[in-house]
């Protein structure tokens, strides 16, 4: 049996998804797909738009064997800490065959080049990155700057590697597999549709995600959403986010505005510049700027500068919330959200070949886990906490904790 991994959010499932994993098993000629997932809360810094017990439902109804939960730490990571976290997670299971990853570039020989470039990152490309982050350069902006300089006269194909976001998250699965010396085989799908960053296009069925969260969020009238939505969501799927629509979703970051402001007011400067992701700078910024306070996404938007990016600072405003501090040196557990009967074997202990623990009871994690792992969930589980009851408070719909919620079995 061969098996490969997927990298997720969902955030919302739509077609594009359910087409990757298809063709990932086509292309790789697995049996069974593992999807390791973000939870409640996701890459770009913000909650899910629908929480993840309902995004692991509607995976297992399209092609997913296996739903594993991204620890919450990788998840609000920057790409190359999400990427590095996620692929630890598939290289700790010990059964993943192949990665299988969506990209506007198919390079994957020259994607692996760079990559390997990312990886041992020469000392004269270590000093231009720090050289252009100090002329105020945001992180990203300055890697890339950096390494197009390094390499000199870089072709237009490896210009548009390193401008891409999804082909950048791509870089850093592969650099990630190359500092584990993993055996994953890496395979790259040429990604359908809308760009990334993409507003919503009535006439296409492969609108992106954040244009489909756009669809969702900047109507009330759930009839005319519905109707959108129907060309890029599977029909279950559709199904199912029509039944919650209301009940427990939609969920977006100025839904904790109220929270973050109380937050930021309780810190100084100095206390904030100990959160994950935050520098001294940024700290005074958003201290400087409080009495503009109006919302989470506008606040954003205020501090944005060159330097700070809208996701970082997004990300940033969940670590002070979350009170979260630093990244885990290596993958704390393995959280298991749901999985088709059939696959359970996967699980079995002679199939398994990692250290790291599985949470597959809740109920025994504190027993089960290293004192050095223990904070990562208890973190995780009073995040998921903050999301419900903002649900609650929205809604007026109760979900269940991480240690009341069964595994979704399909």
């Amino acid at each position: 049996m061969k098996t490969v991994g997927l990298i997720t959010e969902y955030n919302p499932f739509h077609n594009g998804h359910r087409y990757h994993i298809e063709k990932a098993k086509e292309l790789t000629g697995a049996d069974t797909a593992v999807v390791i997932m973000s939870g409640n809360y996701v890459q770009r810094g913000t909650p899910a738009i629908i929480d993840k017990y309902t995004r692991t439902s509607i995976a297992l109804e399209y092609g997913a064997d296996l739903v594993f939960e991204l620890p919450l730490s990788y998840s609000l990571s920057s790409a190359e800490g999400f990427a590095r976290g996620a692929v630890e997670s598939l290289h700790t299971l010990g059964f993943i065959d192949c990665l299988c990853f969506g990209s506007e570039s198919t390079s994957l020989l020259e994607m692996k080049k760079l990559a390997k470039l990312l990886a041992e990152e020469p000392q004269e490309v270590s000093s231009l990155l720090k050289e252009n982050i100090k002329n105020g350069m945001s992180y990203p902006k300055a890697r890339m700057t950096a390494l197009l300089t390094y390499l000199g006269n870089p072709s237009s194909e490896t210009e548009a590697l390193l401008s891409s976001p999804n082909t950048l998250l791509g870089l850093e699965y592969l650099k990630a597999l190359y500092q584990l010396e993993s055996p994953i085989e890496p395979f790259v799908l040429q990604r359908t549709g809308m760009e990334y960053h993409d507003s919503f296009h009535s006439g296409s069925s492969f609108n992106s995600a954040t244009a489909l969260r756009s669809c969702i969020t900047d109507s009330v009238n759930k009839e005319k959403i519905f109707s959108q939505l129907k060309k890029n969501v599977p029909e279950a799927a559709l199904s199912l986010m029509e039944r919650k629509y209301q009940v427990s979703f939609p969920i977006t970051e100025d839904d904790f505005s109220s929270l973050l402001y109380y937050k930021l007011l309780s810190e100084d400067s100095q206390s904030l510049a100990k959160y994950a992701d935050m520098s001294s700078e940024l700290a005074f910024r958003m201290k400087n700027l409080l009495e503009e306070y109006e919302s989470f996404s506008s606040y954003a938007a205020k501090i944005k500068s060159r330097q700070y990016t809208l996701t970082r600072i997004y990300r940033c405003f969940l670590h002070i919330l979350l009170d979260m501090y630093d990244l885990p040196d290596t993958l704390p557990y393995l959280r298991l959200l749901g999985l088709k009967r059939e696959s359970s074997l996967l699980l079995n202990k002679k199939n398994l070949h990692t250290a790291v623990p599985i949470i597959t009871k809740p109920a025994d994690a504190v027993s089960q886990l290293p004192p050095s792992s223990l904070p990562y969930w208890e973190l995780t589980v009073k995040a998921t906490r903050l999301y419900n009851h903002i649900v609650s408070k929205k809604f007026g719909t109760r979900l269940k904790d991480d240690y009341r919620a069964p595994i979704i079995i399909r």
